[in-house]
């Protein structure tokens, strides 16, 4: 496989406790925003995204490193810590958030643009999967399990099916960004 990559391991149970025990689903929905986004079969809880004090127009949100943590950061202490634990050396977190592909879900086909996506690797932490949820990437496609960490080229044409009608995929998505030389770590 040239599009997708799986990265390692990781142990589900505490940060799937703690998301279960969760009520702070689509509290701030900002992929939702734009037509183009395509992700309107899924809940999201925002653990790190671009600032709303800034402009928040769709190329602002491409284009822009801009990242600030908001109080699900704090409050998921293990869904950070998976976060923070898997940071490469020498890189900084990105957008953070949790997201469920409701049940029969799609995420249409689309391609992350702008400066943004230029900047970050985007790594998927599977919480929940099931055999029916099919990742397309380019001309791959794969199911990812429970307890994985994958990367993919998010640059290129993807989508996600969740086929399964009655089980959600719940992923931690977090993106990471290599530190320039002249750049303070904003951790």
């Amino acid at each position: 496989m040239n599009n997708f990559k799986r990265i390692g391991l990781f142990d589900v149970a505490p940060p799937t406790e703690e998301i279960t025990m969760s009520n702070l689903w689509d509290w701030l929905n900002l992929r939702k925003m734009f037509p183009a986004s395509g992700h309107y079969d899924v809940k999201d809880i925002v653990m790190r995204f671009h600032p709303v004090d800034m402009p928040l127009t769709q190329q602002e949100v491409f284009d822009s490193n801009a990242t600030v943590s908001y109080f699900p950061w704090y409050h998921l202490k293990e869904c950070r810590a998976l976060v923070e634990r898997h940071c490469p050396e020498g890189y900084v977190i990105g957008r953070v958030l949790v997201a469920m592909l409701l049940p029969g879900g799609v995420i249409s086909s689309h391609v992350d643009e702008g400066k943004y996506a230029d900047n970050h690797e985007r790594y998927h932490f599977v919480l929940h999967s099931n055999p029916y949820c099919t990742f397309i990437c380019g001309n791959e496609a794969t199911q990812m399990r429970s307890g994985e960490i994958w990367t993919f080229n998010h640059k290129i044409e993807h989508q996600v099916i969740n086929a399964d009608k009655e089980n959600p995929r719940v992923h931690i998505i977090a993106d990471y960004r290599k530190v320039e030389q002249d750049e303070s770590n904003d951790k």
